[in-house]
């Protein structure tokens, strides 16, 4: 009995003890703070909410959070907020709370309950969309003045007023770099900002530029730099314009190579077209080259890649294109062509592989070329000064031009199943009248057979064909 007592006692005491601990029904947020409106076109909301003690002023807490969720928007983080430069207005902003009328901004509805030893106070703000770009421009004028001038580009509007407007960008994206680095959001899209307005308003204006490119000779290409809103004089010393062009490459692939030039004072930009190595439809790019002139983006492109989209995309609008037709007048000239085959010690053989493979491809593509017949002692016996000089006259005087050289076998392998040959020859072409070498070029081939003299012969063949397909590409 009397250890039921004292179970009964024990429950008694628990349950007492359960009621004294439990805590006030928690206090609910109200419906306006859980569910504020949505943002939308013309306005967005700010719903804030500060719990502390009695000996902290709740509103004033309340106010640093709003002015800290604005900041947000416009591009400051919680560091740039807390700067002393922004005193004034994070306490214009802040003053909502406390009811003060502040342009662009409406306090909605503001709640302050009571827990224990605490308050909590929730806050619904509407702020104007409108207001952003204002505040924006009042930050901007902020920081151009305070102690955070540095990270902003002063020298940008300095270069501005001087009318180099392509240096003024430039130095919006090193303070934009600059910026990146600090976290400091804010003022790196504001650089940004600047810095592609800058980008866009410039303009490669075509001034002149061949619509046909000889082989054999160079082109002029000529295009001028120039602010589409502006007719001020502007500054356009030492741009750097990248380059691009066609050309023909080692292995006698045609891709592109590139050049880089710089602007004058008058933003005038030339390229004079190295002589093209094939025929066909040329083309010259001209574009802006920020990253010459610059470290490198990784930062901006890591940190605000938008930004950075736009800003590439700005600097790659600021380009020209010319494109051409390269052409000979090779295929009409009349040209002798003269190669002798020889062995291994260059002794000559009695084949003309070589000079038959040239030959007929150069006919089959159109040339007005014939194989000429000659004394091969005169490629053998005569040095090279004596064999230019009396080329034009072993030579019938209906012909213009002369392919002539030698092809050689330099390897010979028999070790594998068939035959491995590799041959080899230096082939020039003389033009007969001016003694001018338009064409000079070592080549080899190397082909595999299942008999030795066919083989060897091939290869000589195939060593021609290669030689005509550089000729009908360089020969002016």
């Amino acid at each position: 009995m009397r250890c039921g007592k004292f179970i009964t006692g024990l429950l008694l005491l628990f349950i007492i003890f359960s009621c004294a601990t439990t805590p006030e029904n928690e206090i609910q947020p109200p419906e306006w703070f859980l569910n504020p409106p949505p943002d939308n076109k013309d306005f967005r909301y700010f719903t804030v909410s500060v719990r502390d003690s009695f000996l902290k002023d709740v509103v004033a807490l309340a106010g640093e959070e709003l002015f800290v969720q604005v900041s947000s928007v416009l591009g400051l983080g919680r560091g740039e907020a807390g700067k002393e430069d922004l005193s004034e207005i994070r306490a214009e902003i802040s003053s909502i709370v406390n009811g003060a009328e502040v342009p662009g901004f409406k306090l909605i509805n503001k709640q302050i309950d009571e827990s224990g030893t605490e308050r909590i106070i929730y806050v619904l703000v509407r702020m104007e969309n409108a207001r952003v770009d204002e505040l924006r421009i009042e930050l901007e004028d902020i920081f151009r003045a305070g102690s955070t001038a540095s990270i902003f580009s002063v020298e940008a509007e300095d270069l501005i007023s001087r009318g180099e407007m392509y240096k003024a960008a430039l130095s919006y994206i090193k303070a934009a770099l600059e910026s990146a680095g600090s976290d400091n959001r804010f003022i790196t899209e504001q650089n940004l900002r600047a810095a592609i307005a800058i980008l866009n308003d410039m303009q490669l204006r075509v001034l002149d530029g061949p619509s046909e490119l000889s082989v054999g000779s160079n082109g002029i290409f000529k295009a001028q730099l120039v602010m589409k809103s502006s007719q001020e004089k502007t500054v356009w010393k030492d741009v750097s314009v990248k380059i691009s062009f066609r050309d023909r490459k080692k292995g006698a692939v045609i891709g592109d190579r590139f050049a880089m030039v710089r602007s004058s004072d008058s933003g005038l930009v030339n390229f004079v077209h190295p002589s093209p190595g094939f025929t066909g439809s040329g083309k010259v790019v001209m574009s802006l080259d920020l990253l010459n002139d610059l470290e490198d983006f990784s930062l901006l492109e890591e940190k605000f890649p938008d930004e950075f989209e736009a800003l590439t995309a700005a600097a790659g609008s600021v380009k020209v294109q010319f494109d051409f037709s390269i052409i000979s007048s090779a295929p009409s000239v009349m040209t002798g062509v003269y190669i002798v085959d020889s062995d291994f010690l260059r002794k000559p053989l009695d084949s003309r592989q070589t000079q038959i493979g040239l030959a007929s491809s150069l006919e089959g593509a159109g040339f007005n070329v014939r194989q000429l017949e000659l004394d091969r002692k005169y490629l053998f016996d005569l040095n090279d000064d004596e064999l230019l000089r009396d080329l034009p006259y072993l030579v019938n005087g209906e012909y213009r031009r002369a392919v002539f050289g030698v092809a050689q076998i330099v390897e010979f392998d028999d070790s594998a199943a068939g035959f491995t040959v590799v041959t080899e020859a230096k082939v020039r072409v003389l033009d007969l009248e001016s003694g001018e070498i338009l064409f000079e070029e070592t080549l080899s081939k190397r082909v595999q057979g299942g008999e030795s003299q066919a083989t060897i012969n091939t290869s000589f063949k195939e060593l021609g064909k290669s030689f005509a397909t550089l000729l009908m590409d360089k020969l002016p």
